[in-house]
């Protein structure tokens, strides 16, 4: 397999001035890596994942920094050299912030790599808790309500599974967990679209607060 085009790809555009010729370099570079061993590991020994990183936590252009993203999960998922590479380049920092973010969908892009990385990867979770990643989720979970917020639910489960030091960050008395997730499932209780939502707020309460979830099955007690 003849590689070598993705070096001016590598090289030059993602550095091009015009966010036009970033986007899509970043998008070319995604589409070759994606299920693609090979092409993964060529553009891992070209350090494509620093810049990629690099464009995601600070590219002027949104639409830039989402494909940037993109291109660094097709990087990192399912690809043990790249993951390795992420955690020496700080990568959970940088969704982090991306979560953090006043971009929709480099939130969504974020939480949702975060989420499948802690799923997969659940050795990695004292990493992640190190840094207060439960004290930052909160706090993006207090912003106002979003699609997102369902895979930031998400991660909270995953970093409170089996993880006592998950379990005493999120029962913080100075977090204020639970007073949130209360008010979070009046919100979306009764509306079908946020059902997962719900029922992640709900598993939260139960494994930190040891709150027995409601019985939706019909019945009368």
């Amino acid at each position: 397999m003849v590689l070598g085009g993705l070096d001016l790809c590598l090289s030059q555009c993602l550095s091009h001035p015009q966010g036009g010729v970033r986007w899509r370099a970043a998008q070319l570079i995604a589409s070759c890596a994606q299920n693609m061993p090979e092409v993964q590991c060529y553009l891992l020994g070209q350090g494509a994942l620093l810049r990629l990183l690099q464009l995601t936590d600070t590219d002027p252009q949104p639409t830039v920094r989402v494909k940037a993203l993109y291109a660094v999960s097709c990087l990192v998922r399912e690809q043990e050299a790249g993951l390795r590479a992420f955690l020496l380049l700080d990568g959970f920092s940088v969704l982090m912030r991306g979560m953090q973010s006043d971009n929709e969908r480099l939130r969504t892009k974020s939480a949702f790599l975060l989420l499948n990385l802690l799923t997969v990867h659940p050795e990695h979770r004292d990493t992640v808790l190190s840094m207060g990643m439960v004290q930052q989720l909160v706090s993006v979970l207090r912003s106002p309500h979003s699609s997102f917020h369902e895979h930031v639910l998400g991660c909270l489960c995953c970093l409170v599974d089996e993880c006592a030091q998950g379990l005493k960050d999120c029962q913080s008395p100075a977090l204020g967990l639970e007073e949130l997730l209360d008010h979070k499932a009046k919100e979306l209780n009764g509306k079908e679209e946020w059902q997962e939502e719900l029922e992640f707020c709900e598993r939260l309460l139960a494994a930190c607060f040891r709150r027995k979830p409601p019985n939706n099955n019909g019945m009368d007690r």
